[in-house]
């Protein structure tokens, strides 16, 4: 997979420097699982028609928020006017529904298709694009 480059569509950023900033968010095993969740959901996307950049990105990414505190959730959470019915909730929903702020403001991803990815990872939704159930 190191050999896969970025198109700039989705991240304006080579490979490696999208997969630093994950890495500096997350465990040795946490990252060590987001790396191989984007070459599954690389592979899943070239067998099921969905951009295989976009998927790996979105794969990448969908645990970015997994290791941030509860505190960070709260803040972010009121500061985004969010549904305040989060606020009953805890990291499992909070890391991919919240979690797709962090990603839209630390890592500058604006694709609406990867972010409802990563919110949907966890909670799923009625209807679910290929992608959404790729990740």
């Amino acid at each position: 997979m190191s050999e896969i480059k970025l198109s700039n569509r989705f991240y304006h950023g080579t490979k490696e420097e999208l997969l630093e900033k994950i890495k500096n968010q997350l465990s040795d095993f946490r990252y060590k699982h987001i790396l191989g969740v984007g070459q599954t959901c690389y592979e899943l996307a070239k067998l099921n028609g969905v951009d295989p950049e976009q998927a790996m990105i979105a794969g990448f990414v969908h645990d970015y928020a997994k290791e941030k505190t509860d505190e960070q959730f709260i803040e972010k959470i009121k500061a985004k006017k969010l549904d305040s019915d989060l606020l009953n909730w805890g990291n499992f929903i909070w890391h991919g529904v919240v979690g797709a702020e962090f990603i839209k403001d630390e890592l500058k991803i604006t694709d609406e298709e990867i972010l409802n990815a990563v919110r949907r990872h966890t909670v799923g939704a009625p209807e679910m694009t290929t992608l959404d159930q790729i990740v």
